[in-house]
């Protein structure tokens, strides 16, 4: 899923159609504030996965992530109501890769606060 705000909806669509992951990705436009916590908060209503990762343009993902994600905690952790602490190696008193499981998710509704 990629979230982009009004101002970009046309740019954001483009990218979406040349991506090779084109079939696989929906496109959703923030129509409320231009901040990324809105972005996320849209994006996040809009999915039906178990696991939200809330991402900004300027990441990439190590080899074998998601193997390492899957890996973290117990057996099927994802099912309950979970945040993962995950570094990225340049911050290490905040952290800059939100993953939180639905079930989390649902209990707050969004993945940051509005304010």
């Amino acid at each position: 899923m990629v979230c982009v705000d009004t101002v970009d909806a046309g740019a954001g669509a483009a990218a979406v159609e040349s991506s090779v992951w084109r079939e696989q990705t929906r496109l959703v436009v923030n129509r409320g504030p231009r901040t990324c916590v809105a972005g996320w908060n849209e994006a996040a209503r809009l999915t039906t996965g178990d696991v939200i990762i809330a991402v900004s343009d300027d990441f990439e993902t190590p080899g074998a992530w998601d193997e390492g994600l899957a890996a973290t905690g117990p057996a099927g952790w994802w099912a309950g109501d979970h945040v993962v602490a995950a570094h990225d190696d340049d911050v290490d008193d905040i952290f800059t890769l939100t993953i939180l499981t639905r079930r989390r998710w649902e209990r707050f509704g969004d993945v940051f606060h509005p304010a």
